[in-house]
């Protein structure tokens, strides 16, 4: 239930969860950066900003974030922004769809690894709603999204009290967690040109048919120059407390033409660098097993890709 005040921007919601305690919240709409910064100054982690909302809501349905306030931040114009500029890259803002994203031809040319991992996150109806900064805020250990963001440099701009950017890589800091205070706000990800002809594969093994949870994901980009790769990049998922790169894998690529016995020595580090845990819906072997399995299918898919054949 919601009742509307004042000018239509301001409305008061009441939501029910399962135990049927009453949880109250203001909702403001608000089409400008610095009123919304100002909201979440007001009352720092009593705030939240709505982008998307496909995390936010059913925490807010079921009790488990109360809050005083929700900041709805869609309507801010910046924040709308998806441009690229060859001198410096692209700008994502923070609540372009994943929709969005993947209708941008620049994006399919220039960035197919993200538009692999986009496609792969959640369904159609999620990704109608799901915004790529959202997605980045709430750090999921088992991210399809992080990989693949990783595997391009991106960088976080912050908006608070000063302006941040922030490295990817450092932005996000745990299952959940972010270096973002409870007073800024995640304005887009910049993340530069790229190299030369990007070639990317994203492999997830998921709990089932229809899940949204990824066992593991295994981003693997390179860029061609003349027919040879270079630049390898190589990020895990759901194998550690964060998606992370893997450097020691990356090294041995970037020195070495991939023959088989340099695609096995770089499966072994990838495996190496995983640290996954025994939980519910696997075990942390099966879970290093398949860190092997799905950064060989990686490689090879890129391999096959730059070769012109069948992936």
């Amino acid at each position: 239930m919601c009742i509307l005040k004042e000018d239509g921007r301001l409305l008061e919601f009441h939501f029910s969860d399962e135990a049927g305690c009453l949880h109250t919240f203001d909702y403001v709409r608000v089409r400008d950066v610095n009123e919304a910064i100002a909201l979440l100054q007001a009352a720092p982690g009593e705030v939240r900003p709505l982008a998307g909302g496909t995390e936010l809501v059913p925490a807010l349905q079921t009790g488990r974030l109360p809050v005083r306030c929700v900041v709805d931040i869609k309507g801010i114009a910046p924040l709308q922004e998806l441009a690229y500029r060859p001198d410096e890259g692209l700008y994502l803002g923070a609540v372009v769809t994943f929709d969005r994203l993947l209708a941008q031809p620049e994006v399919r040319r220039l960035y197919p690894l993200l538009v692999e991992a986009a496609r792969q996150i959640a369904s159609p109806a999620v990704r109608n709603r799901a915004t790529v900064g959202g997605a980045v805020c709430v750090a999921a250990a088992y991210s399809d999204w992080l990989p693949a963001l990783l595997c391009q440099d991106a960088v976080g701009l912050v908006m608070g009290a000063a302006e941040r950017r922030i490295p990817l890589a450092e932005f996000v800091c745990g299952d959940g967690c972010t270096r973002l205070a409870a007073d800024e706000l995640l304005v887009g990800l910049w993340l530069p040109s790229p190299s030369g002809a990007a070639v990317g594969s994203y492999q997830k093994l998921r709990l089932g048919h229809g899940s949204r949870i990824t066992l593991v994901g295994a981003a693997i980009q390179a860029h061609a120059h003349d027919g040879q790769l270079q630049d390898w990049r190589m990020a895990l998922t759901a194998v550690g407390p964060k998606p992370f790169r893997v450097s020691a894998a990356e090294a041995l690529l970037n020195q070495e033409n991939p023959t088989a016995a340099v695609i096995a020595e770089a499966v072994l580090r990838a495996q190496a660098a995983a640290a996954p845990t025994d939980d519910f819906r696997a075990g942390a072997d099966y879970r290093r097993a398949m860190v092997g399995v799905l950064v060989r299918r990686g490689i090879e898919t890129v391999l096959a890709r730059v070769r012109g054949a069948k992936p």
